[in-house]
């Protein structure tokens, strides 16, 4: 594998932002034109892009939206937020983060589809609501979410949940799987091995996936009895280690989600989606793999 110098990294970077802000104009000229058709607005190809561009700098710095005045934008940093949360609302990040997956889905090595890796991580509460956040135990005595995670083996992420805090990781296993954007099923003697940590061991949870034939795998508690042992089970173990990754991508890389200030779940749930839509392209890219949209 050949090391890429930063310059390389750089110029990698801005062409896959490039590629994702035309992927989402398309989608949201689609928006504008349906809402016209209601007398809802018209949209202004022009303004539209200048603002997801700023939208993708907020990602990657993690910054308020007011803080954005400090680069001057064209436009006030109260107006990209209202737009931000125009798209949101229109469904415009759902709609792109699903089409990518599926596409993504479709042309991944099938090998990638046996393993599945789930996990959370907290995130300290800015300017939320507090109805929304508790106190958990990772980060002491300060208000935080938990954001729920179930990855494949390339960190590509295929379902998202906030929660506040306290919420036991177990408690949103099936509801992840449930709601995944791609379905996660195996099928008879091809099953899908969700790789996760001993905060997710639950019998009722394990015996209602294996329904799907997602097969939980979890490593043994001390005074756990009955552990069985396969290869399978093993490889999915030594891959549980990517989620953390992930987790870290997510968190310093784009540091927005690192950074609760959305007073609404939907608006920092939306950034997650953003981040993963750059992961997808940057497989295809990594690939050679044409853009599919």
């Amino acid at each position: 594998m050949v090391k890429k110098n930063t310059k390389q990294i750089v110029v990698d970077e801005i062409l896959v932002n490039e590629k994702l802000i035309n992927i989402l104009m398309k989608r949201v000229t689609t928006s504008y034109s349906e809402c016209a058709h209601k007398g809802k607005g018209k949209s202004n190809p022009d303004s539209d892009r200048y603002q997801l561009e700023y939208m993708l700098i907020v990602l990657q710095l993690g910054c308020a939206w007011r803080e954005l005045s400090v680069l001057k934008p064209k436009y006030k940093p109260d107006t990209i937020r209202k737009k931000y949360n125009r798209f949101v609302d229109l469904g415009i990040f759902d709609d792109v983060n699903n089409e990518l997956l599926k596409k993504y889905d479709n042309v991944k090595p099938h090998e990638d589809t046996k393993i599945k890796i789930i996990d959370s991580t907290d995130i300290i509460n800015k300017n939320a609501p507090n109805d929304v956040t508790w106190f958990g135990k990772k980060i002491k005595n300060k208000r935080a979410i938990k954001v729920h995670l179930v990855a494949d083996t390339n960190k590509v992420i295929y379902s998202a949940d906030i929660t506040p805090a306290n919420v036991h990781d177990s408690k949103k296993t099936e509801d992840l799987i449930e709601n995944a954007e791609i379905p996660i099923e195996g099928s008879y003697h091809n099953n899908v091995y969700l790789a996760a940590d001993k905060g997710y061991i639950s019998k009722g949870t394990a015996d209602n996936l294996k329904t799907k034939n997602i097969i939980l795998t979890c490593p043994p508690k001390k005074n756990q009895k009955h552990i069985i042992k396969t290869k399978k089970r093993t490889e999915a173990l030594e891959k549980r280690y990517i989620i953390e990754f992930v987790n870290n991508l997510l968190k310093r890389k784009y540091k927005r989600i690192n950074n609760l200030y959305n007073k609404k779940i939907r608006y920092h749930l939306a950034f997650i989606k953003l981040a993963n839509m750059i992961i997808i392209l940057k497989y295809f890219q990594q690939n050679n793999i044409k853009l599919p949209i």
